[in-house]
């Protein structure tokens, strides 16, 4: 079942959630507080944490919860506790990402590394023409993204290296500027990217200051690099790979996610004890802690068996056909739209294979 945190605790019911003290439905891992046990405490991502020996399975789950707290979805067959994935989607791109990269951006602030310019909201622009200048020469397609037809790529691997027929599909994506406002800037608060920045523009701004950060030599700027680079190395290493990874490569993503968690851990600490808003903390670098287990002992790619990219593009298509429906008649108006767009949609994609077929034979498809 794929869905975000706050789905995940509604649709399951669990008691235990990231707005509890107890913050994870999987373990015993809590918030810093006078009534629970400090060595319990999430903000731990260390292998030695105390969170780490009270993880508990399905059978444990339905052992400790009462019956009237058990999720609905227990009658279902095949349903468990593990099957109720982590999105990366919401987790990574629009959960720890926001405070990520802001964050980065405050520090580089403070330490005078941003382009020269008389305010700091010009600075933060001309970050924002040399992204957009970065990502043009490394050929990194912002605008747009290029989707392999899969029989042209099985075809292409039978028969070795040679040109793939590609098919540009034009996404909605807005060329964004860092601004003071959008990250949240120069306030008394914590960093952090505002709701407007979505997640295929957070992924190129990663990937873009993971790039920028090596370039910094100062210590403490470097474990922000260190944070930074590990994290986009990691989901670099998913979109890479198919939905079942080798073990070796499972190992790899873990254990780079979690030094990214150590790092971040590391500077977290660091701007408490300087009395400084920065690198915050949230339950869901604790949720990060489990995927990294999860994919290391599954070996199962989250971007493609848990990724809710798809299913929040479904909603927005839907959003985008309702407003120009009649209130009156706006769900079955919907559906018929809904319908005619896919019928477009297999049209097109079934014109696209037939060009595709036609230029190989047989024996190349199968």
């Amino acid at each position: 079942m794929k869905y975000d945190l706050k789905a995940r605790v509604q649709c399951n019911f669990f008691s235990q959630h990231y707005g509890c003290n107890l913050v994870c439905d999987s373990c015993m891992a809590c918030k810093p507080a006078k009534s629970t046990e400090p060595l319990m405490n999430y903000r731990d991502f260390t292998l030695s944490a105390g969170h780490r020996l009270s993880r508990f399975s399905h059978r444990t789950y339905v052992a400790m919860t009462r019956p009237e707290e058990l999720s609905p979805w227990i009658c279902m067959p095949g349903w468990a506790l593990e099957t109720c994935t982590r999105d990366p989607m919401h987790v990574i791109y629009l959960g720890v990402c926001r405070d990520l990269l802001a964050s980065l951006l405050a520090d580089w602030m403070d330490a005078n590394l941003l382009p020269a310019a008389p305010t700091q909201q010009e600075r933060l622009r001309l970050l924002s023409l040399e992204m957009h200048a970065a990502c043009k020469q490394a050929k990194q397609l912002v605008c747009s993204l290029i989707c392999m037809l899969p029989c042209a790529a099985h075809a292409a691997l039978r028969q070795g290296p040679c040109d793939l027929t590609l098919r540009t599909i034009r996404i909605s994506f807005r060329r964004k500027f860092f601004t003071l406002a959008n990250c949240n800037l120069g306030k008394a608060e914590f960093p952090e990217l505002s709701t407007t920045w979505k997640a295929a523009e957070i992924k190129v701004v990663l990937w873009f200051l993971s790039v920028k950060a090596v370039e910094l030599t100062d210590p403490l700027l470097q474990a922000g690099t260190a944070c930074v680079w590990s994290l986009n190395e990691a989901m670099s290493l998913l979109d890479m790979h198919d939905i079942i990874l080798p073990q070796q490569e499972a190992t790899r993503f873990a254990e780079l996610m979690r030094q990214s968690l150590l790092y971040w851990q590391l500077l977290a600490g660091k701007c408490h004890a300087m009395g400084k808003k920065c690198w915050k903390l949230r339950p869901k670098h604790h949720v990060m802690d489990h995927l990294c287990d999860d994919v290391q002992r599954t070996r199962i790619n989250p971007r493609l068996a848990c990724s809710c990219f798809q299913e929040e593009s479904y909603l927005g298509h839907l959003k985008r056909i309702a407003v120009h429906c009649s209130s009156m008649r706006v769900m079955e108006r919907t559906l018929q739209r809904l319908l005619l767009l896919l019928a477009v949609r297999w049209k097109h994609s079934r014109e696209a294979m037939n060009e595709v077929e036609a230029q190989y034979t047989f024996h190349d498809l199968m």
